[in-house]
């Protein structure tokens, strides 16, 4: 197991490099753009952030190949474009396949993953190996879909984890949260590859938010294992 997080929430890459360091950690989804920079701090890229950026994922992937990077994380386009989504990802997987790097397309409910079902569909058009899952439990948890058993049946097409969180309120509204605030159960997390954590939590500052998620993971990560 090893955690991480998404470098989205920082507005520089210096201060997602001072907390990852002053919390030992060890790789990062990388939004910003500096490998190098990155690299310099002795830190590794586990994944090349590139959500805005999925029509367009050649100069990404060419980048994560140059680099030695393992993984591009993007989206499956939106439901607009699922009759046409197989010509629109075809290049990109192609060149993925080619030059050794695996596409994770998370699972947020706008998108074309939105249910389990849409899962098996998207992975039964793109049965590659090198096209998985960025598996995010805090979407199905408020779906009321069981993600302990998604775990179970897509585990083999996940590249790697998203950890956030959601809560509830006494109206029932729900929101996103960081680990250790919300209601899942993270020592239920049977896992052992890379857990980004993605701060989305408006409750707590970028670095707050990320120091008390990595808290939280390693413990409940820990006690689960």
């Amino acid at each position: 197991m090893e955690i991480g997080f998404l470098t989205t929430v920082f507005p520089s890459l210096d201060e997602a490099i001072e907390v990852a360091l002053d919390l030992e950690i060890g790789s990062l989804e990388l939004a910003h753009d500096d490998v190098e920079r990155v690299r310099a701090a002795g830190l590794r890229v586990a994944a090349l952030a590139r959500y805005r950026d999925w029509t367009n994922l050649e100069p990404h992937i060419r980048l994560a190949a140059d680099e030695g990077i393992d993984a591009v994380s993007t989206l499956a386009g939106f439901p607009e474009h699922r009759d046409g989504l197989r010509e629109l990802l075809e290049p990109a997987v192609e060149l993925a396949g080619r030059l050794g790097v695996h596409l994770a397309f998370e699972n947020w409910y706008r998108t074309n993953l939105r249910t389990l079902d849409d899962w098996r569909w998207f992975l039964t058009m793109f049965p590659q190996k090198h096209v998985g899952l960025v598996f995010d439990p805090s979407h199905l948890e408020w779906q009321r879909i069981d993600w302990r058993a998604a775990l179970d049946e897509f585990r083999s097409r996940i590249v790697f984890v998203h950890a956030k969180d959601v809560a509830y309120d006494t109206d029932g509204a729900w929101r996103y949260v960081v680990p250790g605030r919300g209601v899942i159960d993270w020592g239920d997390l049977d896992y052992d590859g890379f857990v980004s954590i993605e701060h989305e939590d408006k409750e707590r500052s970028p670095r707050g938010g990320v120091v008390a998620a990595v808290e939280h993971l390693r413990s409940r990560l820990s006690a689960g294992a």
